[in-house]
C-alpha cells in the first residue's frame, strides 16, 4: 500500500512540477493579472491550490495526534471520492471552502516566493506519507470539507484532479492576459 501511495505522490509531484515550470516563462503582471471577466489570477489560482494542500496536511496531522482510532477507507471512502472526482470533472462551479477562498489569497505575489511556498508543502506533504505508520497506510483520516473522509490514495487522487481543474483555469487566465 505504501508504494501505490508513494507512486501516487511522485506522479503528483510531477504535475505540480511540470505546472510550476509553466507559469516561470510568464512575466510578473501577466500572473497577477485578474481575467477581464473576474476571477483570480494565475497567481492567486495556484495559491488556492497550495493553501489546499497546507490546510489538508495541517488537519491530518492534527487528528493523528489525537490516536488512531480511524475507519479504514473502504467502499464508503471510495463513494466519497467518486462522488468528488465526479464534482471536479464536471463544469460546474464551486464556491471554494473558507480556508482557501479569495479572502485568504494575496492580492498580487511574486512568483518564486509562491513557487517555494508551493515546493515547502509538497516536501512535507512528501516526508508526511513516507513517515507514515503501517497501521495507517489503508485508514481514511483525511476529511475534505465537502465529502467527508477519504483514503490516502483517494486524496492524491483528489489533488491531481482539483490542480488539473485549476490548471486550465490558470492557462485560461494567461492567455485572457496575453490577448489584453
Amino acid at each position: 500500500m505504501r508504494k501505490r501511495i508513494l507512486i501516487a505522490e511522485q506522479k503528483y509531484q510531477a504535475a505540480v512540477e511540470q505546472l510550476l515550470q509553466e507559469m516561470s516563462r510568464y512575466p510578473f503582471d501577466r500572473l497577477n493579472k485578474k481575467p477581464e471577466n473576474g476571477g483570480w489570477s494565475a497567481v492567486q489560482t495556484a495559491y488556492h491550490l497550495i493553501l489546499a494542500e497546507e490546510v489538508g496536511l495541517r488537519y491530518v496531522e492534527k487528528k493523528l495526534s489525537f490516536g488512531d482510532d480511524f475507519e479504514k477507507a473502504g467502499w464508503r471512502a471510495s463513494y466519497r471520492s467518486f462522488l468528488l472526482n465526479l464534482a471536479l470533472i464536471l463544469p460546474l462551479r464551486f464556491k471554494a471552502p473558507k480556508a482557501t477562498a479569495t479572502e485568504n489569497l494575496p492580492q498580487q505575489a511574486n512568483f518564486e516566493e509562491m513557487e517555494q511556498r508551493w515546493k515547502t508543502i509538497r516536501a512535507s506533504w512528501q516526508h508526511f506519507l513516507e513517515a507514515l505508520p503501517e497501521p495507517l497506510l489503508d485508514k481514511a483520516v483525511y476529511k475534505h470539507p465537502r465529502v467527508g473522509k477519504i483514503g490516502w490514495l483517494h486524496l492524491l487522487s483528489f489533488l491531481k484532479l482539483h490542480l488539473s481543474r485549476h490548471q486550465q483555469q490558470i492557462r485560461k487566465a494567461l492567455n485572457n492576459n496575453a490577448e489584453s
